[in-house]
This record gives C-alpha cells, sequence and structure tokens, in this order.
C-alpha cells in the first residue's frame, strides 16, 4: 500500500512468457512486493511465436506458454500475500492493445484474431467483455512503421507508462484528453528493477479486472508514478 491506497500494477511481463522478458516470474513477484505493490496484472505478449521459437507449434502450445509466466507468478504471489492476475497485450504491427477480463479460453475460442488490425480485434474483445487499453500508444521503434490510433476501440488509455519517455507520454495524455478517454498507468515491466515505476491507486483493493476497469472508468483510480530520471 501507498499512503493507505491499494497499488497495483497494471503492465507486467515475465521470462516465461514473454520472449523480451528478463526476469523470471517468481523474482518478478517478490519485487513487486517489496515496491508495495497489492496487485498485478501479468500482461504478457499475444501473438506468441517466432522469438520463442514456436511458430510451428500450435495454438494451444503457443497459448500455453504465454500463460506459464502467469501461472508461475500466481503461485508465488499467493505465497507472499500478493493478488496476481491474468491479462494479455494484443499486438498488430506494434500497436498494443491491454486486454483485461478475458482468460486463454478466449484466444483458444478465437484462433482468427491472430494477424488482426486493431478495429478487427477489439469488437470481438469487447463482445466477450474485455477492457482495452492502449499501450504506450505514441512509442516509436525501428520496427514500427506507422503510429495508429484508435480511440473508438479501446476504453482508456495508457498515459504513464514507466518505459517510455516523458514526451512519449505527455503524447499519450493530449491524446486521451482530446478524445475523453480515461487514463490509466503501469510500468510495462520487463525486468524487475526499474529507473520509475507505473500503476494506479485506489481506496479498495483490485481483485479483478472488473475492479481495474471500475476504477478507471469512474474516476476513483490515481495515477501512481515514481519520481525518477527519463528513461529516455
Amino acid at each position: 500500500m501507498k499512503n493507505g491506497l491499494f497499488l497495483t500494477e497494471t503492465h507486467c511481463h515475465t521470462a516465461a512468457g514473454s520472449a523480451c522478458g528478463k526476469i523470471e516470474p517468481e523474482q518478478q513477484m517478490d519485487w513487486y512486493k517489496s515496491l508495495g505493490y497489492d496487485t498485478v496484472f501479468i500482461t504478457e505478449h499475444f501473438p506468441i511465436g517466432k522469438k520463442f521459437g514456436l511458430a510451428e507449434c500450435s495454438l494451444e502450445e503457443r497459448v500455453e506458454k504465454m500463460c506459464s509466466g502467469f501461472r508461475r507468478a500466481s503461485v508465488r504471489g499467493g505465497m507472499i500475500g500478493l493478488t496476481v492476475l491474468f491479462a494479455f497485450e494484443f499486438g498488430f504491427k506494434g500497436t498494443d492493445v491491454l486486454t483485461y477480463g478475458l482468460g486463454p479460453e478466449f484466444i483458444l475460442a478465437h484462433p482468427e484474431i491472430e494477424g488482426m488490425d486493431i478495429s478487427e480485434y477489439a469488437p470481438i474483445a469487447r463482445d466477450a467483455g474485455a477492457f482495452l487499453v492502449h499501450a504506450h500508444p505514441f512509442r516509436e521503434a525501428k520496427y514500427i512503421r506507422a503510429i495508429r490510433l484508435y480511440p473508438r476501440c479501446v476504453d482508456a488509455v495508457e498515459v504513464f507508462n514507466a518505459c517510455r519517455t516523458d514526451e512519449v507520454n505527455h503524447r499519450a495524455l493530449r491524446y486521451a484528453a482530446d478524445y475523453g478517454l480515461p487514463f490509466s498507468s503501469g510500468s510495462d515491466n520487463h525486468r524487475g528493477e526499474l529507473p520509475r515505476y507505473g500503476g494506479i491507486l485506489t481506496k479498495d483493493p483490485v481483485k479483478s479486472a472488473g475492479d481495474l476497469a471500475n476504477a478507471i472508468l469512474t474516476g476513483a483510480a490515481k495515477l501512481y508514478q515514481t519520481e525518477s530520471k527519463d528513461p529516455a
């Protein structure tokens, strides 16, 4: 807890379920516990395949690999008093949408979502009950050929991402404000120790994706970010 409020990480990866992850699930959860977090959403990437050498594997095998980090983190969380919840980060050519409220069974029931544009994916996910947050919408990288914005396809915007620069985060904030979209904050943590951290603070503990969505949509969530050097 922080100042009497419950602290939730909304955006976190592990080496077990994300090829870009640099820390094992158990170590990641121990780290969050030491920082005073109460809840952590594990948001491994989907689609998953090439980077893990699983391109030729079945969807079932790939989803199992994606979920392995969450399962291990959940066990560790139960041991140390940390709530660990499942979510995933759906990606299309560098544009990512954090998807809360759906489990791996949704992916298995909808194999057609692999390769879909966000505008195609979002209605399917929302019809199934998803809460969608556009992650780091103005991130730039060599492999990202275009910045794509989908203000009608998401429920909120990650306006603070601990691994993005202040400039990029400010653009996200202006974008969300211009479209009247609620704000979210997360660390996008792939490696444990970071220069700074994000998340949300709430009066009541976040025990489900529904709790997260309600807190963000009603304005009950206070954005959390630590003061430290801009990662640029």
